[in-house]
């Protein structure tokens, strides 16, 4: 995957401090990429850390809590660092729930066969920068060979616009017995920004007939975004694509930057139809890579990178959506795609385009325990 991402730290006018689990400050610190701030804001980033050891029932779930407090009222980034030592990593999973509610998935099932692949490992949107291709997903595992930074199953977008302070929860769950370990430690890296910022948008569409080639070969279609917008905070695509198996589907969305998420890579079923309609956002209640696929269309997903890459960017010019179709047999076509892109200031006065008032985004919450599908299962 081509991982050119101009999403850089800008946390020049950023506070930064670490907050150990007795609540003392010390020695200011950042574990990953911040994005730029919207214009006109001022970001605050502290790293909260949980130093109480907990031991992971085999099988079972055990809970780790941090307080958030002293922080602003909207989340603008996530980061977190887990000091996870197990036999094998691919028996557990991790969960994070907000002070909201809100429940995302961010390692299901990863390093099967590998222990302590995760012992210090940073989980950053924005890991695929740095250690390509960036979803736990795709990483290859060694034992006790440290995988990080990498990009959580789900996105941390699904907490972007939430008040953060309060209470932060851990679920380290074990799915099968023999194996087992410890979550030592664990921190949680916040960056706040004073207010929820105004929003610009626009929304475009391509209705272009496609049909996708047997033959692994790459396919395109382009939207171009007008001038006018601010810099890039939300992304959200929608695919209207008929193949007959979507496990043979690579497709990818790439800004005019340059910068590339995987929308799905061999996800899903040999089922047909099953992005067709799917709308593809970072709050959308199941990541690409963890759904449970049951032969339908799905109506929304998480890509399994997430949009919040092109956080930062100028969204003008033309975005390509890429499909490639890496296994024989089945065939289909793209009838065309939509895209909404939304930049965000600190400014309420829009000059042209859609103005949107400032707000806070919607939070897509799934029940604790909705989860239908598991990569493993005792046998």
């Amino acid at each position: 995957m081509l991982h050119s991402r101009l999403r850089v730290a800008s946390l020049i006018s950023s506070v930064a401090a670490v907050l150990l689990a007795a609540g003392a400050p010390a020695t200011g610190q950042t574990l990953g990429v911040v994005p730029p701030a919207p214009q006109g804001c001022t970001t605050t980033t502290t790293v909260f850390t949980q130093n109480t050891p907990a031991p992971i029932p085999d099988p079972g779930t055990v809970t780790s809590t941090i307080t958030v407090s002293g922080m602003g009222p909207y989340l603008w980034d996530l980061n977190v660092q887990t000091f996870l030592t197990h036999s094998d990593n691919g028996n557990v999973e991790l969960r994070l729930i907000s002070p909201q509610g809100t429940l995302m998935d961010f390692s299901f099932q990863n390093g099967i066969g590998a222990a302590n692949v995760f012992n210090g490992a940073i989980w950053d949107d924005d890991a695929g920068d740095t250690n390509p291709p960036g979803p736990a997903s795709l990483q290859v595992y060694t034992t006790n060979e440290l995988q990080s930074p990498v990009e959580p199953d789900g996105s941390f977008g699904a907490f972007y616009g939430e008040d953060p302070n309060g209470v932060w929860t851990l679920q380290i769950t074990d799915i099968l017995p023999t194996d087992s370990g410890t979550m030592n430690s664990w921190k949680l890296e916040v960056t706040t920004i004073p207010s929820a910022p105004a929003l610009q948008g626009v929304d475009l569409s391509n209705p272009a007939e496609l049909p996708i080639p047997d033959d692994s070969s790459l396919v395109t279609s382009t939207i171009t975004v007008p001038p006018g917008l601010p810099a890039t905070c939300v992304v959200k695509a929608r695919t209207n694509l008929e193949h007959e198996a979507g496990s043979d589907i690579v497709m990818t969305l790439t800004s005019p930057a340059g910068t590339q998420t995987s929308l799905t890579d061999h996800n899903g079923k040999v089922a047909p139809n099953l992005f067709l309609g799917t709308l593809w956002y970072d709050k959308a209640p199941d990541p690409a890579q963890d759904h449970f696929y049951s032969g339908v269309p799905v109506p929304e997903l998480q890509p399994e990178e997430t949009m919040g890459n092109f956080i930062g960017e100028d969204p003008t010019g033309t975005w390509t959506l890429g499909i490639r179709d890496v296994s024989t047999s089945h065939v289909g076509t793209l009838h065309g795609w939509e895209l909404s892109v939304e930049g965000c200031s600190a400014s309420r006065t829009a000059t042209s385009l859609r103005l949107r008032p400032c707000r806070t985004f919607s939070f897509s919450r799934r029940p604790s325990g909705s989860r239908k599908s598991a990569r493993r299962t005792a046998s």
